[in-house]
């Protein structure tokens, strides 16, 4: 944590923190929020943080802000693993000197407190406030005494389409900030990159041209080939509903629903092309379950993980005994391995202190590649090692790689780079060891690629792209999207305070 004079100067650290979700500076205090320890306090000349929002399993508390003079502080808490937990997360009052709390929403997050009471005398002015927090992607606001630390009035929406970013499902951050003066500044849901805004399917030959499916616009996310190329396994998620559905690539029509019920994500066919594999949340916990492709069975639940924990899965092994997957928990994302034996249990394939996710077994099963960043959401890179682990370790990109997958052949390996939003293709030798050729982008624009899934895949032949792409993309434009932009409101209280108005 960082402080500079406005006017320039001599940057002065004020100490580490660790990845920040959010803070907030009043007087000589400033207050931040650390992903693994919590909300903390330092002094606004540097010191040794303290905490003063503990959590623990599967919590979160974030977007700290210091309410009163410094006397109260504001924070979002979430305290379930499920993909909604910021929509039913709490935004909570607590005292600065006494730790005591008041809940004051159920099911919110990205709360903050502004004063439209300005003009008033002071105290009538400090209590005439008003609330404003995010669900999905629509801020409400509610007038709120800072006094009683209560509502004087209901809820209701003020600004539609609000972006969440990248990081929302890590840290239910949503963008926008208001002044203390009135000016509120947000940037719209259409420029939320990987966000739940409506997408376009296509498919993207090697040299960059682009064959969109025709498919209606909807929130698409984790596409994946079915390994005889005939079939699409793809999700839809809009924030509230997640669904996987089923596409027949080569006689068209419309999309199948697979999935009912909960939240289902992260399809993958099994290697045999018979079963899809997801992530639901349908048993009250974040599991793995299989469903016959043609939807005429029940899905089969294969893991239960323990509380404040998800499983993800990510890649069948080629003889389908062994299913690679993420083991998520508020603190850690680890690579494990399960096999398919009764009352099997999860291995540990790669668990550090970094963000292990997205393996891929090599078409001949001795391989897994995977990514590994030092946080969530930081830089990252693609790794191999071998399966099962020796303790040897080969790094395929440098600068910059993520979401890995094989060629169908086993001789070369696709990555995504975040930074110039390419998929990189490289050759891969393996001997006694492995051997790597120079990587090299694919001239494929304006792909949508979120953080936490591989939003590509690979066709059996290995020519062809399955790609996400903006609703407005077309033939002639396939990069072509809403323009991303900042909108700002000024005397934005004057319509706050009409449209919700004190009780």
């Amino acid at each position: 944590l960082v402080k500079v004079p406005i006017g320039g100067g001599t940057p002065l650290t004020l100490c580490k923190t660790g990845l920040l979700w959010g803070a907030s500076w009043d007087g000589d205090t400033i207050v931040f929020a650390s992903r693994d320890r919590g909300i903390l306090r330092v002094s606004a000349n540097g010191g040794e943080p303290e905490v003063i929002v503990k959590i623990s399993g599967a919590e979160s508390a974030v977007g700290p802000q210091l309410l009163d003079e410094g006397r109260l502080l504001l924070f979002t808490l979430a305290t379930e693993a499920v993909a909604e937990r910021w929509d039913k997360a709490q935004i909570i009052v607590q005292s600065m000197a006494s730790g005591e709390r008041h809940v004051v929403v159920r099911g919110g997050s990205a709360g903050r407190y502004v004063p439209t009471g300005l003009g008033l005398p002071a105290r009538a002015g400090r209590d005439a406030g008003h609330l404003v927090y995010a669900v999905g992607n629509s801020l409400l606001a509610m007038p709120f005494d800072l006094t009683r630390l209560a509502a004087r009035g209901s809820p209701v929406p003020v600004v539609e389409g609000v972006g969440r970013p990248l990081s929302f499902l890590a840290s239910g951050v949503a963008q926008y900030d208001v002044s203390a003066t009135g000016t509120i500044a947000y940037l719209s849901s259409a420029g939320s990159r990987g966000g739940n805004e409506p997408k376009s399917l296509a498919m993207a030959g090697r040299d960059g041209k682009i064959q969109p499916l025709g498919l209606p616009a909807q929130p698409y996310v984790h596409p994946r080939v079915s390994p005889n190329g005939r079939q699409l396994v793809v999700g839809t998620d809009d924030g509230k509903d997640a669904v996987v559905w089923v596409y027949d690539l080569k006689a068209g029509g419309s999309l199948r629903r697979l999935t009912f019920g909960g939240r289902n994500l992260f399809p993958i066919w099994t290697r045999d092309g018979r079963f899809i594999t997801f992530q639901s949340d349908r048993d009250g916990d974040l599991a793995i379950f299989k469903q016959l492709a043609d939807g005429s069975g029940p899905a089969v639940r294969l893991t239960k993980p323990g509380q404040g924990v998800s499983h993800e899965p990510e890649s069948w092994s080629p003889d389908g005994k062994v299913l690679s997957m993420d083991i998520s928990t508020a603190g850690n994302q680890s690579v494990w391995t399960i096999g398919m034996e009764p009352d099997a249990k999860p291995t540990a394939f790669v668990d550090t202190a970094a963000v292990e996710k997205h393996s891929s077994f090599s078409p001949d099963g001795r391989w897994l590649a995977y990514m590994a960043a030092a946080v969530a959401g930081g830089s990252s890179d693609v790794f191999i090692q071998p399966f099962p682990p020796t303790g040897a370790k080969y790094q395929v990109s440098n600068g910059g790689g993520r979401v890995p997958v094989w060629s169908p052949d086993g001789k070369q390996l696709f990555f995504h780079n975040a930074g110039p939003n390419r998929v990189f293709v490289v050759d891969v030798l393996a001997g006694q060891g492995l051997t790597f050729g120079t990587p090299v982008p694919l001239p494929i624009d304006g792909t949508i690629h979120p953080l936490s899934q591989r939003n590509y895949d690979v066709t059996p032949d290995g020519k062809q792209l399955i790609v996400v792409l903006p609703a407005q993309a077309t033939q002639s434009d396939p990069t072509r999207r809403a323009a991303v932009q900042i909108n700002v409101v000024l005397n934005w209280f004057e319509e706050l305070k009409a449209r919700a108005p004190q009780k």
